[in-house]
């Protein structure tokens, strides 16, 4: 049975079980994957006599690593996106991680350009998916974003003192990706912090220029990014999307040359 051309769940999950040997529910699986995702980050622990988990203890290392930023660059602006208040595993899977489907969808995609015996299984999601658990930093340039993906990596390589435990209790590596998508139109840095638990949470840092392209861009990339290949034409909207993304970025290139230039009169 070949891999089915277009995505739907049910197709999918025939087509998994058959290539496995399996019979399992697909979506009760990974809503399972989801739970104990939720479960690993939001356990509370007892540290310095306060209620802390993962989570916690991450958010709090967003807040001080960003606080380094700033120090040196005093305009940066910045919003974590989203920005909510965790109460419940209902609350981290609903916020801060992807859907079950979109889950699916890139399992079924990750099988497209690889044998049938060498295609993803469920239990391999949290080592071959490295967004299953996602959040972002919008800054007010793209400069900036480079520059809070840089000191992110200073801090990994090189951590202050009250930072160190962070890394040497919880993490096992962090690695940084400089997002050029030219085909999408889509620029940003993604920062990847690998959990001694075995998951990954990614953060996304752009600038807010992007923003509502971003919104945008997901949009049409959920309609088209399950194509072989996507056919553009004049005026459509998918290349319009795409060139307003290389438009965007070369007004932020613009912007940081300009403030650069001004600096030296």
């Amino acid at each position: 049975m070949n891999l089915p051309e277009k995505f739907e769940i049910e197709t999918f999950e025939i087509w998994y079980n058959k290539t496995h040997g399996t019979q399992i529910d697909l979506i009760k699986e990974v809503e399972h994957i989801q739970d104990q995702i939720s479960e690993s980050f939001t356990r509370k622990y007892i540290e310095d006599d306060r209620d802390m988990s993962d989570w916690k203890k991450l958010m709090s290392f967003i807040d001080n690593s960003m606080e380094i930023v700033r120090a040196s660059n005093k305009e940066l602006n910045y919003s974590l996106i989203p920005d909510k208040q965790i109460n419940n595993n209902g609350d981290f899977i609903r916020f801060y991680m992807k859907s079950t489907k979109s889950i699916i969808n890139k399992m079924w995609r990750k099988c497209k350009d690889v044998k049938p015996e060498e295609s993803i299984k469920i239990e391999e999601i949290k080592d071959k998916i490295n967004d299953l658990v996602r959040f972002s930093i919008r800054t007010n340039t793209l400069k900036f974003s480079q520059n809070v993906a840089e000191v992110f990596r200073n801090i990994y390589e090189n951590p202050p003192t009250h930072i160190q435990s962070f890394f040497k209790d919880h993490i096992s590596s962090l690695n940084i990706d400089e997002e050029i998508k030219t085909e999408s139109g889509y620029f940003a840095y993604h920062i990847y912090f690998k959990f001694i638990s075995g998951y990954t949470v990614e953060v996304q840092v752009y600038s807010i220029l992007c923003d509502t392209w971003r919104n945008l861009s997901h949009q049409i990339y959920d309609t088209v990014r399950d194509l072989d290949k996507t056919k553009y034409k004049f005026n459509d909207i998918k290349s319009r999307v795409v060139s307003i993304g290389h438009l965007l970025y070369l007004a932020d290139c613009e912007l940081y040359n300009l403030e650069e230039e001004n600096k030296k009169k």
